[in-house]
């Protein structure tokens, strides 16, 4: 909007007028031109400070078509003075405090986190707080204080209430935490989290993939072969064993952990430098195939010495020498 013409933040599309109005009036009063817009600078009659005037009229012009819609602006190029511009978009969009309030309180009762980044909800709850602030009735002087902090502390409970569930536990501690809390406040500790969240989910992701790969081959190994380790026949694994259909199902996986971190404890407690001892690969594989069809995978994330063992083996096969995630380990 100066002279590398810079665009307004803000362009006017009818339904934003008190934040459009607010900045561009801040913008000419910067350059020393509002009294062009006001009408308290009409055109001189002398040719000699016509010219002048008539340079900044254009470039005001110009500035205002760029920074509305353009079927606003459709109707303000047979105007001749940035004076009819501006009162003209003040007839036509102007609406009443209270109607405009009543509008943007509705819009930020609805507006809510969901796939948005903590960054991108702030900004889009600020910019509807912003205008409301812009069309408030005045505020006593005397009040203007404890008013203010009462509404930031408001504002700072509302963002919370309409984070996703993700962030329920800092949202309890900023609670809890108590104090004059406001939304710029809190911002740091949701962005931290938020983070912390991104990298969690990430490392989940990488343990899952690899657990999921090796389940697929198991799935597509031949079976002829293999022994299950519930009643020790071949030709079908641990998961699939008709011998444990009198138990409980979950009972049944968490009997499987069991067994494995049970066997998992003894070899790396009694025997840790040999392997002679260690549960054979074909029993990890039917602990992560009964572990990814029950859902409880992170189950064994939670067991801090069957996911080391897990983790140890991958590196180096027991009996092959192999990764896990190989094909001729599995």
């Amino acid at each position: 909007m100066d002279s590398q013409h810079h665009r307004l933040a803000v362009r006017l599309d009818g339904k934003n007028y008190f934040l459009w109005a607010s900045y561009f009036k801040n913008f000419l009063e910067g350059q020393d031109l509002w009294t062009y817009v006001d009408g308290s600078n009409p055109k001189p009659t002398e040719k000699a400070e016509q010219s002048k005037w008539v340079i900044n009229n254009a470039k005001i012009k110009t500035w205002i078509m760029e920074s509305v819609e353009n079927s606003i602006a459709v109707n303000l190029s047979p105007l001749s003075t940035t004076h009819l511009m501006w009162e003209y978009l003040k007839r036509i969009y102007k609406q009443s405090n209270a109607a405009r309030m009543y509008q943007l309180e509705q819009e930020v009762n609805s507006l809510s986190q969901e796939s948005l980044s903590i960054q991108e909800f702030y900004s889009a709850i600020m910019l509807l707080w912003n205008e409301m602030d812009m069309i408030e009735e005045k505020i006593p002087e005397a009040a203007l204080e404890t008013v203010l902090k009462l509404r930031l502390q408001t504002r700072a409970r509302q963002f919370l209430m309409k984070l996703r569930q993700d962030f329920e536990p800092i949202r309890a501690t900023i609670l809890n935490r108590g104090g004059s809390s406001n939304v710029d406040t809190i911002l740091p500790d949701l962005l931290a989290e938020e983070t912390r969240l991104k990298s969690l989910s990430s490392h989940i992701n990488v343990h899952d993939v690899a657990l999921s790969a090796a389940v697929q081959k198991t799935k597509a190994r031949n079976m002829s072969k293999t022994e299950c380790f519930i009643c020790h026949e071949t030709g079908h694994i641990a998961i699939h064993c008709s011998k444990k259909e009198g138990h409980h199902r979950q009972c049944f996986y968490f009997s499987l952990l069991s067994t494995f971190t049970s066997e998992a404890t003894e070899t790396l407690n009694q025997h840790p430098a040999s392997q002679s001892n260690s549960p054979s690969p074909d029993f990890i594989q039917q602990v992560i195939q009964a572990l990814q069809d029950s859902n409880i995978v992170h189950a064994l994330q939670a067991s801090n010495v069957g996911y080391h063992y897990i983790s140890t083996k991958t590196k180096s096969s027991p009996s092959h020498g192999s990764s896990i995630t190989d094909p001729e380990y599995r």
